[in-house]
């Protein structure tokens, strides 16, 4: 049987591609340029000729890449970027590389040196801190001393900074902390406490020789504390807010999308709940991720593109795979709806192969978190059922 408008989706994604292979350009960045170049890998898999000439793109960024004396490493930038890709690469089975166990090596000591600084300013964001690196860290690499005392170092950082709220524990948002004064815990994926949460249950789960009682205090910690932020009005646009402020906690709807919300933090709790095999904790994520279906106009999503990060393309690729691992029609009848306001994004005259983003950054705009190659992954995750590429986000499997 055919998919919903399969041809319409197969020519977004061939446009996608035609103009990314004209206008690569490679930033080190595995959320913009690095994240086009895993695109057209993956666009050109079997194909080994193409897939030589975007490598050479590839090692000639490694090789030429120089860390800044006044720049932390973090994974959505520099040589964790170059890591997550490489590793993802050959776990798909898309490229290896000859030397990988070298380069990973190498990549892995980067990280624990920067992660370590990090870690002494409490920064524990997913992008741009130290949840990222440990993120990168658990994604196909083996424990070694090395990596587990880092990693243990990580988990007493979070028992030292932990926060009692709520009957559970939360961290703040240092950088949003710093700026208004304030105390308050970041509640999205990309900087807060869901991606901290998901650090903490595949260490949970993993063969890792630390304290596994301490991590499943901070993780229960965590989990009671998400739990208690949760808005049960019936009348609340959102379960979440965006931001939870320990000094003064407001009813603060939050967006729709990949980087804050309902439909992530629900995704996340089921996630969750389904390596814990807590029935109850299921059952509480599926309704924060109802709440959400009937929210589809701009003032009840916050979305004005079609984006992974905030946009059409992230939403629908969340709602897709929330039908692929449950069945359920209700997904599905959301991912098409989110299908179509991706197509009707599409403008044959706009400049970025029928698309435009909010801002005027070109490699943003070429990239995977705000741009094309982020919206070409979640076409072709449709058409193909593979969201393999989405571990970058910290999607993973359900």
């Amino acid at each position: 049987m055919a998919l919903y408008k399969e041809q319409e989706v197969r020519q977004l994604v061939d446009n996608i591609a035609a103009f990314l292979e004209e206008k690569i350009e490679n930033d080190h960045a595995v959320i913009s340029g690095l994240g086009a170049l895993y695109f057209l890998l993956n666009y050109h898999k079997g194909n080994n000729d193409r897939t030589e000439q975007f490598a050479e793109i590839l090692n000639h960024g490694i090789s030429s890449y120089e860390i800044s004396e006044n720049k932390l490493e973090t994974y959505a930038e520099g040589f964790l970027s170059y890591g997550t890709l490489i590793k993802l690469l050959a776990r798909n089975q898309l490229y290896g590389f000859d030397n990988y166990d070298e380069i990973i090596t190498l990549i892995n000591d980067i990280a624990i040196e920067h992660g370590m600084i990090h870690i002494r300013d409490n920064n524990f964001d997913f992008l741009h801190g130290t949840t990222g690196i440990i993120h990168y860290l658990l994604l196909h690499t083996e424990g070694s001393d090395q990596i587990e005392a880092f990693i243990t170092h990580f988990i007493d950082s979070l028992e030292g900074n932990a926060i009692p709220c709520l009957a559970g524990l939360c961290w703040r948002d240092e950088y949003i902390a710093r700026r208004e004064n304030r105390q308050v815990v970041n509640m999205g994926l990309a900087h807060g406490m869901f991606s901290i949460l998901s650090v903490l249950t595949t260490i949970a789960g993993s063969h890792l020789k630390v304290n596994k009682e301490k991590v499943n205090k901070l993780l229960k910690g965590a989990l009671t504390f998400i739990l208690g932020v949760i808005n049960k009005n019936p009348d609340s646009a959102s379960r979440f807010p965006n931001f939870y402020y320990l000094d003064n906690p407001v009813d603060d709807p939050s967006r729709l999308g990949w980087c804050y919300g309902d439909l992530t933090n629900g995704y996340k709790l089921l996630q969750v709940g389904k390596q814990l095999k807590d029935e109850e904790l299921i059952g509480a994520s599926l309704t924060v991720i109802n709440h959400t279906i009937a929210r589809k106009t701009p003032a009840q999503t916050s979305v004005e593109d079609a984006c992974l990060c905030h946009g059409a393309a992230g939403i629908m690729h969340l709602y897709n795979k929330l039908y692929m691992a449950t069945g359920a029609v209700q997904y599905h009848n959301a991912a098409l709806f989110w299908l179509d306001s991706v197509i009707d994004a599409y403008k044959p005259k706009h400049p970025y192969a029928g698309f435009v983003n909010t801002g005027n950054d070109s490699l943003k705009n070429m990239g995977l978190l705000n741009g094309i190659a982020g919206i070409g992954l979640a076409l072709d995750s449709y058409l193909t059922g593979d969201s393999s590429w989405d571990h970058i986000l910290m999607l993973n499997q359900l």
